[in-house]
């Protein structure tokens, strides 16, 4: 993990800026982590990112992805990739899940040279190696904090850049990880909403249907981000009504959601004030997408 000190004010002062725009829009969840993986693959000049949350992430329990949200600018051979992540080949094949799944940390940062050192790792990650052999893969980093009781849930986002762009560097490994504890920061004082834990029973593809469900997305939009078709997110949608012996998506959302809170499980903000680590950070009152 790098040091801060390779870090200059003037990045510092970049990826506060973007946590107060992504703050701003804690009232629209949807928006919130669009904005937040779209603004840090901007920061870190990688050509397409995700910013996720996962749950039972420890050895011998069962981890899985609760959520992820993809950049908007992507390959489509890496989104191939991330809607089979966990669902047509076990997360273990992965060697960024790999290598963190057996970390303790509390808060991790993970580059391609960490997690393939050697011929064997390789050889233990074909599926990895297969995407990196297109040509689209050149370097990526994953970071993020493990938080929870246990703690055993996981809060992070992945950069890759792709083809003949070059390698991370250790200043990109050190904004990376700055960028994370920032999360964390807003995530501890309720400025970034996380989706619930889900059913660990659930098919990982009903995960992450469920996740965009109660984020606020219709089915045309699920499609688009899973690589679906829109008649295969409806049937998965039914199947969550049926699992939940439930007659909709308002009952569905009800199964997770408190009175008061939002779709992701925080208190319905506000126009108010936040505080950052480096001042106030003013947020708005939008409303959420309940777009069906």
């Amino acid at each position: 993990m790098a040091s801060g000190n390779q870090l200059r004010q003037a990045d510092i002062v970049r990826v506060m800026r973007h946590m107060a725009d992504m703050a701003a829009l804690k009232n629209d969840a949807l928006a919130q982590r669009q904005v937040l993986i779209d603004g840090l693959n901007a920061l870190l000049g990688t050509d397409a990112g995700f910013f996720y949350v996962a749950d039972a992430w420890r050895p011998g329990c069962r981890p899985h992805f609760t959520s992820y949200t993809l950049s908007t600018q992507r390959d489509p051979v890496f989104l191939r990739y991330t809607s089979e992540f966990g669902v047509k080949f076990p997360l273990d094949e992965d060697p960024y899940c790999f290598q963190s799944i057996r970390d303790p940390r509390r808060v991790q940062a993970w580059t391609i040279r960490d997690v393939l050192p050697d011929r064997a790792a390789q050889r233990r990650h074909a599926n990895f190696i297969d995407l990196k052999n297109t040509g689209r893969f050149c370097d990526g980093i994953v970071s993020f904090f493990r938080t929870g009781p246990d703690p055993d849930r996981v809060v992070g986002f992945g950069l890759h850049r792709f083809g003949g762009s070059r390698n991370l560097s250790a200043r990109d490994v050190a904004l990376a990880t700055f960028a994370v504890s920032e999360i964390e920061h807003l995530v501890t004082r309720g400025h970034l909403a996380l989706v619930p834990t889900s059913a660990p029973d659930l098919p990982p593809r009903l995960r992450q249907v469920l996740d965009r469900l109660l984020a606020g997305s219709n089915p045309k939009r699920i499609a688009r981000e899973l690589d679906l078709s829109v008649w295969t997110v409806r049937e998965h949608i039914q199947r969550l009504y049926k699992h939940f012996d439930v007659n909709g998506r308002d009952e569905l959302t009800a199964r997770f959601i408190a009175p008061g809170e939002n779709a992701l499980g925080s208190a319905a903000a506000t126009p108010s004030a936040v505080q950052s680590t480096t001042g106030v950070i003013a947020t708005d009152g939008a409303r959420m997408n309940t777009d069906r």
